[in-house]
């Protein structure tokens, strides 16, 4: 999680747990899951195009194939050859795009003229040794020596406000949001989650590695998700039931008068009766119909539906779109467009080798059928 701060767009990194034996949470009521099955829907479920394993045979392990490569890029990287120096000991990443880049780009563009800066950035003043929960809220650098470079830069770029690990400084970040290492690797891209979610808190033990791989994950298919720390439940109470109230509310152009409703996830850590218990004691009381709560994760490893309800769909992500209107030659079928190219990497600088996939989507289906037709001709 540390080595998602460091790259643009680290933050919808997934992680993909591996096991042998699936432990006791992820029971199915009577049914227990392999534990190399649910890796499998995992990798199902997130389509990664490369993957960096942890530990040498992971890949392989869960039936990972790399394909065709039609790039020079590696698509299995081990994790202790993500990072590597050249002669002149520039640091570079085996994939993906440095976030330096966005810092650099940022400076330049919105912070180096400001006399009074009026967004706030921040930065976590020590790193946790066992407590992850400001690792995927908030985002801390890395303490590799290699990369002490990108936590340098980013203190001189924005000279951030150091920020305590307390329950203090998550409630102020709530009120009062701010730019953080992890937000900044979300620079230019546009989110696209295709189906309205509602207001979930998500309350986890972040002592518990699963409980936070879980949050890390859901935030690639649920877009109001708010992490709730276990230990300082209590404390977030009330801002959570005024969340709750101010949410539910009509929804606009529902004919049936149908509200916006909240829910109180429990991450699977957390035994049932002690969920119950909380949820019992500080919101029985809030009105009806506006929070429900949740003791299971969502399967996003189960191929197809579980207890009647739909598996949720991961996030679209894009940086840069654009349409073009051009003709197709028939002599040689050849057809030349722009490349679209996010804004920090325009100047070319940053990057000598490939860092992402730009996608093309014709804008009819005639146009597709044609294309695929003529060259089916040609192949024949």
């Amino acid at each position: 999680m540390r080595l998602n701060t460091c790259l643009w767009g680290g933050i919808y990194n997934p992680i993909i747990p591996v096991f042998d034996r699936a432990p006791d949470r992820w029971r199915l009521l009577h049914f227990r899951p392999r534990g190399l099955d649910i890796a499998r829907g995992y990798m199902r479920f997130f389509e990664p195009d490369v993957i960096v394993e942890a530990e040498p045979g992971l890949g392989s392990k869960v039936g990972w194939v790399p394909g065709e490569r039609f790039i020079e890029a590696k698509r299995s990287i081990p994790l202790d050859e993500f990072i590597s120096a050249d002669s002149d000991q520039r640091i570079s990443f085996a994939s993906g795009v440095d976030v330096s880049a966005v810092h650099s780009f940022l400076y330049d563009k919105e912070f180096k003229y400001q006399l009074k800066r009026e967004e706030k950035v921040g930065i976590m003043r020590a790193a946790a040794k066992s407590d992850a929960f400001f690792e995927v809220v908030v985002g801390t650098f890395p303490d590799d020596p290699r990369l002490a470079f990108i936590e340098r830069n980013y203190r001189e770029a924005f000279h951030p406000i150091e920020l305590d690990r307390c329950a203090d400084t998550f409630l102020s970040l709530l009120k009062e949001p701010a730019h953080t290492p992890l937000s900044f690797t979300r620079h230019g891209l546009e989110e696209d989650y295709r189906r309205a979610s509602d207001l979930r808190f998500f309350v986890f033990d972040p002592m518990d590695a699963q409980d936070v791989i879980d949050f890390w994950n859901l935030r690639q298919f649920d877009r109001d998700a708010v992490p709730i720390h276990l230990g300082w439940f209590e404390r977030c109470v009330p801002l959570m039931r005024g969340y709750i109230e101010q949410n539910h509310r009509p929804i606009p152009g529902n004919p049936f008068g149908t509200m916006f409703h909240s829910t109180v996830e429990f991450a699977r850590s957390i035994p049932q009766e002690h969920a119950q218990s909380l949820a019992t004691t500080h919101f029985r009381d809030l009105p009806q119909g506006s929070v429900s709560f949740q003791l299971w994760y969502p399967q996003i490893w189960h191929d197809g539906n579980y207890r009647l309800m739909s598996r949720p769909e991961r996030v679209r992500l894009t940086a840069e779109t654009g349409g073009v209107n051009t003709t197709i030659s028939e002599t040689d079928l050849h057809v030349t467009f722009p490349t679209p190219v996010p804004d920090f990497l325009k100047d070319g600088h940053w990057y000598r080798r490939a860092t992402r996939a730009n996608v093309i989507q014709p804008g009819s289906t005639y146009l597709a059928r044609s294309m695929h037709e003529e060259s089916t001709s040609l192949q024949r």
